[in-house]
């Protein structure tokens, strides 16, 4: 069994750079040469005691003194990026949250998918086996910040090493915010001309002398009568309050 005092005979560890070089010459090869093989799921590895060792877990042997029983994660994601600061004990289940994006996913997020056929971006999610479909959406930064979302949410979600990820995101948001026509982003509420209140969803009931303001909502023709309030802004915070609880997709009055 490799421990932790002849790993240190053999090689040394390096935990700025996340570099073996060898302690001493062997296998006919310098001392202070650097050691490491990619292996084909992306690890770095080495042959000692012809057994194939993976370096990630050679750090912690080296830096601890003993080698995880669980998984150790590449908190960048980065599979060979084996600096001590990227390295951390965590479970199966947090590794599998923190996987990097798939090589064959092209939408720069992971999560998000683009269909062909709708020209939508979708985002999804997978907490302990189950799938979590977000819906489709105009462009995949917003696909990518609803899936953000859900993780913040997620009770099941116990990875706390997503930075990396959402640096990215954040910062294309920031990108875009910066380039773009922020006033193509406004919601233009239709009020009818008869409504002099000024809020879409208040009427100002004339014979009320104290509560002369009533709020409503209609959706898929069902209307909701909200109750009457003193003034116009306490009748359309009443309906917005009511909207954002029930889930409408109906436009709120206040923006």
């Amino acid at each position: 069994m490799l421990t932790q005092e002849r790993l240190k005979e053999l090689l040394h560890y390096d935990p700025e750079t996340g570099i073996f070089t060898r302690a001493m010459t062997w296998y006919k090869k310098a001392q202070g040469s650097k050691v490491g093989h990619h292996h084909n799921a992306g690890y770095l590895t080495v042959c000692i005691q012809s057994k194939t060792q993976y370096l990630h877990r050679l750090a912690f042997l080296y830096m601890e003194g003993y080698i995880p029983e669980q998984t150790i994660d590449h908190i960048n994601g980065v599979r060979d990026d084996n600096r001590w600061c990227n390295l951390r004990h965590a479970s199966v289940m947090c590794q599998r949250q923190n996987a990097a994006r798939l090589s064959t996913n092209t939408t720069g997020y992971k999560g998000v998918t683009f269909n062909k056929a709708t020209g939508l971006w979708g985002a999804q999610v997978i907490v302990n086996g189950e799938h979590f479909w977000l819906g489709s959406f105009d462009c995949p930064l917003e696909a990518a910040l609803t899936r953000i979302v859900f993780e913040d949410w997620c009770p099941q979600w116990s990875c706390d090493a997503r930075k990396w990820s959402r640096e990215k995101v954040f910062a294309d948001l920031k990108r875009a915010i910066e380039t773009e026509d922020t006033s193509k982003w406004v919601y233009t509420i239709n009020i009818s001309k008869r409504n002099t209140t000024g809020y879409k969803g208040v009427k100002i009931d004339k014979k009320a002398k104290t509560r002369p303001y009533r709020a409503q909502v209609s959706d898929k023709g069902v209307r909701y009568h909200l109750g009457s309030f003193k003034t116009a802004l306490e009748a359309v915070k009443a309906r917005d309050t009511f909207i954002t609880e029930k889930g409408f997709p109906i436009p709120l009055a206040v923006k």
